[in-house]
């Protein structure tokens, strides 16, 4: 009974297919791997897109940071200007004031310097 070979088994690790499918199964594969590859850039693609964004994100911060602190220096240097404006029409109006008020010293000066040069001579 040992010896009695009744039941043999055949190889079964070889699959027959026909041509035109196998060709078909290969070229699915080979797509499917461009696939994922294709896929892949992509991904890689969309998180150097991400880091762009992240990155452009940051400059319109900081350019608007900047954006108002050049608002802020304007206006400082507009209210300093109003201010010089103020200050020198008051220096004029007091130079013109101080001017006057020399013209009259001198005029009274020379007035009382004639008066008295008059009595001087009179006498």
């Amino acid at each position: 009974m040992l010896n009695l070979n009744s039941f043999s088994q055949t190889d079964t690790s070889k699959v027959v297919l026909p041509a035109k499918t196998a060709r078909l199964i290969i070229k699915d594969l080979i797509e499917g791997d461009g696939c994922k590859k294709t896929i892949q850039q992509t991904y890689v693609k969309i998180e150097k897109l991400e880091e762009r964004d992240a990155q452009k994100d940051t400059a319109i911060i900081i350019l608007k940071q900047k954006d108002s602190t050049n608002k802020y220096i304007i206006s400082q240097k507009e209210e300093q200007l109003r201010l010089c404006k103020e200050l020198s029409e008051k220096l004029q109006k007091e130079i013109r004031g101080h001017k006057t008020k020399n013209f009259l010293l001198k005029v009274g000066f020379f007035g009382s310097a004639a008066t008295a040069a008059y009595l001087l001579i009179l006498k």
